[in-house]
């Protein structure tokens, strides 16, 4: 169920729960310092309707989200602390806009 309903938010594609994709992200840079954990999904939304989207529904269901931005992550601020995290890669996103209000 949540692995489909990632999908029909951001498309096939970019959306799994393939064990050797979750792996690759379940540590970072200071891997012998923090434990590794993987997420049980990954998602990688193209813009912000699809990230919102995304944490609608991380919300009404309790999935806990992690970002992950540039690749460059320390000290296990990337690393789900929860079972059954989702990881949203935000890497093909391709501007920030701020909105100062």
């Amino acid at each position: 169920m949540i692995l489909e309903r990632l999908k029909e938010i951001v498309g096939e594609d970019y959306t799994t729960d393939d064990d050797a994709i979750c792996t690759s992200y379940s540590r970072d840079q200071h891997f012998h310092f923090v434990p590794k954990k993987k997420p049980a999904f990954v998602v990688r939304p193209g813009d912000r309707e699809e990230i919102r989207e995304i944490l609608i529904f991380a919300n009404e269901n309790r999935i806990p989200i992690v970002p992950w931005s540039t690749g460059i992550n320390v000290r296990g601020l990337t690393i789900p602390e929860f079972q059954g995290s989702i990881l949203l890669d935000l890497s093909r996103l391709k501007k920030i806009e701020i909105n100062e209000r």
